[in-house]
């Protein structure tokens, strides 16, 4: 039922799906978006918020919103109210409480319900008993108690990055300079996924080129119809202004589909500079991805900050690879995929090959004087 103050309307409540243009243009006072954090571009549920925010405000209303902690990196309507919310936007009302930290293996039980209150507060229905059995669940993955639980953002199980530390690393002041020496990583498709132009200079320093003011970064349009192809004209023209602008010592690329555009490359820029690479080669992407790995537990890495190369890092999921045992150190070794959700991973992918190209490419020939070449 529903009351309205006047007493003379009569008001309505629906419940709704998550087809967001059948939404569009209802007069709607008040929206109740419930658990947001499964609120994704994949599943149309940004748009739908989008649509039932415009509503509401047509009408002067409102929308409230509830939701567990997010999963960083999806994108969810969640994830995007928390950014709005540190970044101080107007008319935001937030409220979110976080357990204090508290190590899940080693803390008692008596510590993990003294955290688990601060999370609960008045929620005196909650059995903190039972949660802390559930917390114990051998069946539980630690990330779910966290995310569930405690109300700690956390990646997903089996994800290759964490995003706190993805985060931390950011640097946005770092401004790469022309000519500037650097390594180059190419992941491309045809039609689907995405195709990502990443750079890493010298000191491990990722970042995402820009030609024409546009992040080589190329992604399928929303509306994109059966017959949508990547533009390779200008994928081309991109790679080569990257090449003009800066010094390139190592590009590699993963060449499916694309072999006809890396050999080009090479026969332009030296088939010692423009490489193949395979990613789908156990040996040599395991070490790849243990380098980038080791990079981020050494935090010699740092990155600029896209927002497009960050969704791609945080949706990389982790895979044991399958390599002879006279080919490792005694190390189980990974190697980065998409996950089950199909999230986009090439800008990540990208970022592999850069790092692996920046920190094996051979040192820049040297000059010899003008005056030497008189003796």
């Amino acid at each position: 039922r529903s009351y309205l103050r006047d007493g003379k309307r009569r008001g309505k409540l629906e419940p709704v799906t998550a087809a967001a243009g059948s939404r569009e243009g209802q007069p709607i006072t008040d929206a109740i978006l419930d658990e947001t954090h499964l609120w994704t571009p994949r599943n149309g549920g940004v748009k739908l918020a989008r649509t039932l925010r415009r509503n509401t405000a047509k009408m002067d209303g409102r929308t409230f919103e509830t939701t567990n902690s997010f999963e960083p990196g999806e994108q969810s309507v969640a994830e995007a109210t928390h950014k709005a919310a540190e970044h101080g936007t107007a008319g935001l009302f937030y409220d979110a409480v976080e357990a204090p930290p508290v190590d899940i293996d080693t803390a008692s039980d008596e510590e993990l319900k003294a955290a688990l209150r601060v999370a609960y507060g008045d929620s005196w229905w909650v059995d903190l008993d039972r949660i802390v059995a559930d917390i114990r669940d051998p069946d539980t993955p630690r990330e779910d108690a966290e995310r569930f639980f405690f109300n700690w953002n956390r990646k997903g199980g089996g994800k290759a990055v964490d995003p706190a530390l993805w985060a931390a690393l950011e640097q946005l002041d770092i401004v790469v300079p022309d000519g500037a020496r650097i390594g180059l990583g190419f992941d491309g498709s045809i039609s689907q996924d995405a195709t990502a132009l990443v750079a890493c200079t010298e000191d491990g320093h990722l970042f995402v080129p820009e030609v024409d003011g546009r992040p080589t970064i190329w992604l399928r349009p929303t509306d994109a119809g059966r017959d949508w192809r990547m533009p390779r004209s200008s994928i081309n023209a991109a790679v080569e202004a990257v090449f003009e602008r800066y010094s390139v010592g190592r590009m590699l690329c993963d060449p499916p589909r694309w072999q006809t555009e890396i050999e080009r490359w090479a026969e332009l820029f030296g088939d010692e500079v423009v490489l193949f690479f395979d990613t789908n080669q156990p040996k040599r992407m395991s070490a790849a991805c243990d380098r980038f790995d080791s990079a981020l537990a050494e935090q010699t890495l740092s990155h600029d900050g896209n927002q497009l190369l960050t969704s791609h890092v945080l949706a990389m999921t982790r895979r044991k690879a399958y390599v002879k045992a006279d080919e490792t150190d005694g190390r189980t070794r990974y190697i980065f995929t998409k996950g089950d959700d199909g999230r986009k991973i090439d800008a990540g992918i990208a970022a592999v090959l850069a790092l692996e190209a920046a920190m094996t490419m051979p040192a820049p020939e040297a000059t010899t004087p003008f005056f030497a070449a008189w003796a």
